[in-house]
């Protein structure tokens, strides 16, 4: 089975376009890998899984528990975008 990586988000934080955006910008890139992303919000909670369209690799989970507002989505694919080898910085 594939990681699952989880972040505890404390704290609300900017929920704004800009996270959105910079969310849906990490999702394409992921997406560019090979990957089909889908993304779950339930309660408080933004989960999301990364795909892999060929191969025999595992999937890839990240999740927020803090709420399902942007900055938690743009968290949540910060975590799958290191966990299928992207760098961020």
């Amino acid at each position: 089975m594939g990681a699952i990586i989880t972040f505890l988000c404390f704290g609300a934080g900017q929920r704004d376009n800009l996270s959105a955006g910079m969310a849906q910008h990490i999702i394409r890139q992921i997406e560019a890998l090979g990957y089909i992303m889908k993304v779950f919000r339930i309660n408080d909670t933004v989960e999301m899984h990364a795909l892999p369209l060929r191969g025999a690799t595992e999937p890839q989970i990240a999740r927020c528990n803090d709420g399902d507002a942007p900055d938690d989505e743009y968290r949540a694919a910060c975590l799958l975008a290191t966990a299928v080898g992207i760098d961020l910085e």
